[in-house]
């Protein structure tokens, strides 16, 4: 009996095997085979390589290490389902020996969940990728100082939190209750909470986004950032960095008003990035004009196949949700080949941290979302929608 349920997994097995090496089938399945929940999270090592895994190729990249690229593709964007993981519509394959780090220290790939906004360096050009490694970007790590169930804001560092949850999940959020935020930042500074996850209390806070002077102070949103403790050399990179309007992520104690910097990074996200041939982004303008675009990583200049209606679509509604698929000169600089408008604030909620789950509420079963589930990104002008992509609507934020 052993022995012929043996012979049956391996036949299984084989013709499991021949299935995945056909050449249709190894197609980007993100926005409609994807998955709310990942796969490492149940059984660590059985998920996240996809079908490139069982392909011939260079260190387990597949088809990929043949196909046109210089420098690899660099994205920045949320996870939105697990083929392999799922960014900004495209595919990226993962094995086990992919480096993904969390503020610098390694982590397991089950830790990935949908609404986690990543940074990952990929081999490869198109919509499907293989992961070189994966990082994880948090806009806020703190305790919270106000709670606004009714408007669906939390107040974190001095930051407005816009946050579609269910009533249970805002039942457990109390001020001084310590979080990690994962989204957006709207053009106007607030942040768009993708993924909301509990934390432990720390002797640091953390604090990622665009910085400006004004008043006299460093300020990320309406926190102040104090460089008293900060070396002479340091103090002069961070106010040349912040008068430049560019991102930074702080580490140091919060006394409710400011952070006492002890550590900054100036823009981290390109940082992460290293160095890349193509870059695929998404996000909200901070401002747009009719040569440039700035989603909070730095300027990104409009090359020529960017239309006059789309760069016309910028400058008419800052408040969109776009994906640029650019390219990187040899000085460094971002150069956007193609845009997408994907959506307004107004169609985006939350997700808390946990386990997705189906029935109902699972945003690819063509019912309504339950609250907390993930944004969705919906298209607007030039793009529509990628089929099976997660729907969602919340309250459109307020400007201030």
């Amino acid at each position: 009996m052993r022995r012929t349920l043996n012979l049956l997994l391996r036949d299984m097995l084989l013709a499991a095997v021949c299935m995945l090496a056909l050449p249709g089938l190894a197609a980007n399945v993100c926005g409609h085979g994807d998955s709310l929940l990942n796969p490492q999270a149940i059984a660590p090592g059985l998920g996240g390589t996809g079908n490139l895994a069982i392909r011939p190729g260079i260190g387990g990249t597949g088809n990929l290490a043949l196909e046109p690229g210089i420098g690899g593709t660099g994205i920045v964007g949320v996870i939105t389902g697990f083929a392999s993981i799922c960014v900004n519509g495209v595919e990226v394959h993962y094995d086990d020996a992919t480096p993904i780090s969390d503020n610098g220290i390694a982590i397991r790939a089950g830790v990935l969940e949908v609404g986690q906004l990543v940074v990952v360096q990929a081999l490869g050009n198109g919509d499907e990728l293989q992961a070189r490694r994966v990082a994880l970007l948090h806009l806020a790590e703190g305790p919270v100082d106000e709670v606004d169930m009714v408007r669906g804001e939390l107040r974190i560092l001095g930051q407005t939190a816009h946050w579609s949850a269910r009533p249970d999940q805002w039942a457990s959020m109390r001020p001084g209750a310590w979080v990690r935020v994962s989204g957006y930042r709207l053009g106007n500074g607030e942040l768009l909470t993708t993924h909301l996850q509990p934390a432990s209390a720390q002797a640091q806070v953390q604090l990622t986004g665009v910085a400006e002077v004004r008043g006299g102070n460093i300020r990320i949103g309406t926190a102040v950032i104090s460089t008293s403790a900060l070396g002479f050399w340091e103090v002069l990179r961070t106010w040349w960095a912040a008068a430049g309007g560019k991102e930074l992520h702080v580490q140091g104690e919060w006394n409710g008003e400011r952070i006492l910097a002890n550590n900054v990074r100036i823009q981290p996200t390109r940082a992460l990035l290293g160095t890349m041939g193509r870059v695929v982004l998404e996000g909200y303008a901070r401002n747009a004009g009719n040569d440039h675009i700035d989603l909070g990583q730095g300027a990104i200049a409009l090359g020529g196949t960017v239309s006059a209606a789309q760069r016309e679509a910028l400058l008419r509604d800052p408040e969109q949700r776009i994906r640029v698929f650019g390219s990187v000169d040899a000085s460094g600089h971002w150069i956007a080949e193609r845009i997408e408008i994907r959506d307004t604030p107004a169609a985006h909620v939350g997700r808390a941290s946990g386990p997705a789950t189906g029935g109902p509420g699972d945003p690819r079963n063509g019912t309504a979302p339950s609250p907390g589930s993930m944004p969705e990104p919906m298209g607007t002008t030039e793009t529509a929608k990628s089929p099976g992509e997660p729907s969602g609507s919340s309250g459109k934020p307020r400007a201030k």
